[in-house]
């Protein structure tokens, strides 16, 4: 691939060749032959037993970057051989041999955007639109541009829906949200007569959640066939959970939630901890009014994954509607904590709190709503309430005329400020 008198040259590799002098590396019981570390493979395609017994070589072709696994806690190409080193120790060599520089890395972004930093947010836009990035990277961009509330968001997934890149194009399927379903189906119909199998099927499923006679009819035929082709598709695989998962949601969107719990069942009987199909299970239970069913699992699924926050705010969720509202402020209260940047939980127990009497924290959680999303009708009107409640009318007032000031073709501004002026 490269010059050898410029690349397969211990200037640039600093490893001993085959058949040069030394001792071999024995690690974990394996030994690590003299001249391995000169073969460009193991720097720059290291390989990784898949399903425990496939060695398969990286064929991204990247630079060794022991300086991400300090910062990122990801694996490096030094470090799978001298694992008896820390990440430190190669990227001092590294260091000592090329220097201090390193190139920006996309892994930076993509982690900064997993913790829902608001920095990461350009990077992700400059990842999406440049067609050097690998296309599996730039696709991962686009699944989590989704997280940041942006209005830039909905012109780039449509954007993505007519991507040259497969990938991109099923990622913008499954990422694309409208509150207009005459739009939702103007844009994803088209993707019926995709090339791709996945593309047809993937806009089959989100199309699913709406009844066909909404599509136009010359949409029909195609949806139908591209819907049994990812029916087939998993049933096919219906022996890994992930198939069974895959059926259940599709059986739910079309409104068949019997066929759904059975699949969903299914894939935890195969898998017992495979969580998505038992979220989707605990949802469809409660869907189905079977609550207490719904509570025993959002409970189990709390005790196995902790680390799913999403769950404790379900959960609270839950327990509201069966009126169990101390216990429902009690896991709002840790969703709050493992997810204090969601606007939509802080405003849930604040309700809650001013339902069971306690003012004080409850205008504490409409303000950390508020805070998150400063312009959000639902939010304020709440806290205008609130302040109404507890004849705080000054408090009131000032939120009324802020929402009429952002709202003016809203009534609801004039009708808080009318109540005040008629009742004090």
């Amino acid at each position: 691939c490269h010059r050898e008198d410029i690349y397969d040259m211990y200037e640039h590799h600093f490893h001993k060749k085959e058949g040069e002098k030394g001792e071999p590396l024995i690690i974990d019981g394996k030994t690590i032959a003299v001249g391995e570390g000169a073969k460009c493979i193991e720097c720059h395609m290291p390989a990784q037993y898949y399903m425990g017994i496939d060695l398969r070589s990286d064929h991204s072709l990247r630079i060794p970057r022991p300086d991400l696994s300090i910062s990122l806690n990801t694996p490096n190409a030094c470090n799978q051989c001298h694992k008896d080193k820390s990440a430190k120790w190669s990227n001092d060599y590294i260091t000592k041999w090329y220097g201090i520089t390193r190139r920006p890395h996309y892994g930076t972004i993509i982690a900064g955007a997993r913790e829902n930093d608001p920095s990461a947010y350009n990077g992700l836009l400059q990842i999406i639109n440049d067609e050097l990035f690998p296309v599996i990277i730039r696709a991962t961009a686009l699944s989590l541009i989704v997280s940041y509330q942006s209005d830039k968001n909905i012109e780039i997934i449509k954007l993505s829906l007519d991507d040259p890149e497969p990938l991109i194009r099923l990622t913008a399927i499954r990422s694309y949200e409208t509150n207009d379903p005459n739009k939702f189906i103007s844009d994803l119909t088209p993707l019926l007569n995709d090339p791709v199998k996945s593309v047809r099927s993937g806009a089959a499923v989100r199309l699913s959640n709406l009844p066909m006679e909404q599509l136009p009819k010359q949409y029909h035929d195609v949806f139908k066939s591209a819907l049994l082709g990812y029916k087939k598709s998993n049933e096919y695989m219906a022996d890994f959970p992930a198939g069974r998962l895959n059926l259940g949601i599709m059986y739910s969107n079309l409104g068949e939630p019997n066929k759904a719990i059975e699949n969903y069942n299914d894939a935890i009987e195969i898998d017992s901890m495979f969580y998505p199909a038992m979220v989707n299970l605990a949802m469809m239970y409660n869907r189905t009014g079977d609550n207490k069913s719904a509570e025993k699992l959002f409970i189990d699924i709390i005790q196995k994954f902790p680390e799913l926050t999403d769950t404790y705010y379900s959960l609270g969720l839950l327990l509201a509607e069966d009126k169990k509202y101390d216990e429902a402020i009690n896991y709002l209260k840790q969703a709050v904590e493992l997810i204090p940047d969601r606007a939509r939980i802080h405003y849930n127990l604040a309700l809650l709190l001013q339902y069971q009497q306690n003012h004080s924290d409850a205008e504490k959680e409409f303000l950390a709503a508020l805070k998150l999303d400063p312009n959000n009708i639902d939010f304020m009107y709440a806290l205008a309430d609130h302040y109404l409640k507890n004849q705080q009318f000054n408090k009131a007032r000032q939120i009324g005329e802020q929402l009429k000031k952002i709202y003016p073709d809203n009534p609801v501004g004039d009708n808080i400020l009318k109540y005040i002026s008629e009742i004090n």
